[in-house]
């Protein structure tokens, strides 16, 4: 019987996954090593251009420095970057952009010799809490908003090689939390909130539009919370799109600075590792591992192997060292070591 009845919970397995296998990746991770950019055309000279502009995309989500682009060796590689495009694809309709992506190991080896940093480790995910003042009116803004205002956030931490994430605003959010509670900063209540919602930061901002007689500039009062920390800022701008990129550079500077010491190290040449996982008997259980082991900083691809009654065999490419892997799998708490672990063949269990 039990034999039966692992047969038909991997069959299920397999068939929803052929059923449903786009919607298992609709939500992929950032790729770190790929960028979209404006192209002016489709001429050499504007496809060099364009490649240069998502090379430095690329090298400031990787090392997580800003100012990477002024490095000699880097802005002379940038003015080269023709040479570590591993592919690209027009992406607009009207070919107005391209979606480059450059080999993995050129460009840590780069990074590299120019003495920047790698950040081979998991990145952390922030949970934002945002507050919209406009007409004399406060509102909470979550994942299920109209606002355009969420999208501007995650695309600028995109551009840092950041995952940010919202609240939905639900009743049950509600009952514990309102657009005051931002304002003012009640610490106690923002985390009684978020307890609901996986985060390693949070991320507080109060955007208010301008108001009559005043300066006419959006300004956003920003708050971080990481590591024990607090970090207050303020930004302003005529625009609303100028003010929260404004402020999102100086989140993304933040979460490097206070993730550095723990998620920076060297790359290693490209190896494979082979990943036992236990514990996964459904389809919504084998979704998640996949999608958190794409988040992974270390993991250039993954491959299904073998798919068990419990458990499940995964190939996994990396662009660092297994022990940055082993790092990042600590990191995140989801997946725990069992016995039997090599450094090429690596055993793990869901955590419960």
């Amino acid at each position: 019987m039990r034999n039966i009845i692992g047969f038909l919970i991997r069959t299920c397995l397999i068939f929803s996954l052929l059923l449903i296998g786009k919607s298992i990746y609709a939500d992929a991770p950032i790729n770190l090593y790929a960028a979209t950019v404006p192209i002016a055309n489709q001429s050499a000279t504007a496809q060099a251009a364009a490649f240069g502009a998502a090379l430095s995309n690329v090298l400031i989500k990787v090392s997580g420095n800003p100012g990477i682009t002024a490095v000699p060796i880097v802005a002379t590689a940038i003015k080269q970057a023709t040479q570590w495009v591993q592919s690209y694809n027009y992406v607009a309709a009207d070919n107005s952009q391209i979606a480059v992506q450059f080999n993995p190991d050129q460009v840590n080896q780069l990074l590299t010799s120019a003495k920047q940093p790698v950040w081979s480790g998991v990145r952390p995910q922030t949970l934002v809490w945002l507050v919209s003042n406009d007409s004399n009116q406060s509102q909470l803004i979550g994942s299920d908003s109209n606002s355009p205002i969420p999208g501007l956030l995650q695309n600028d931490a995109a551009q840092r090689g950041l995952v940010v994430v919202f609240p939905l605003i639900d009743l049950q959010d509600l009952s514990i939390i309102n657009p005051q509670s931002i304002i003012q900063y009640q610490p106690d209540v923002v985390r009684q909130a978020s307890t609901r919602y996986a985060h390693d930061d949070i991320l507080l901002a109060n955007i208010s539009a301008p108001v009559a007689g005043g300066n006419n500039n959006w300004q956003v009062n920003w708050t971080l919370l990481l590591n024990g920390a607090k970090v207050d800022w303020q930004t302003q701008a005529a625009d609303q799109k100028t003010a929260i990129a404004q402020g999102m550079d100086e989140f993304a500077n933040n979460v490097f600075t206070q993730h550095q010491t723990q998620a920076i190290a060297q790359p290693q040449a490209n190896n494979n590792v082979t990943l036992t996982v236990y514990g996964i008997n459904s389809i919504q259980g084998y979704s998640s591992v996949n999608q958190y082991l794409q988040q992974l900083a270390p993991v250039q691809s993954i491959a299904l192997a073998t798919m068990a009654s419990d458990h499940v065999i995964f190939t996994l490419t990396l662009n660092s060292s297994a022990q940055a892997l082993h790092d990042a799998l600590a990191a995140g708490n989801i997946l725990t070591p069992t016995d039997g672990n090599s450094e090429n063949s690596l055993v793990y269990r869901v955590n419960s």
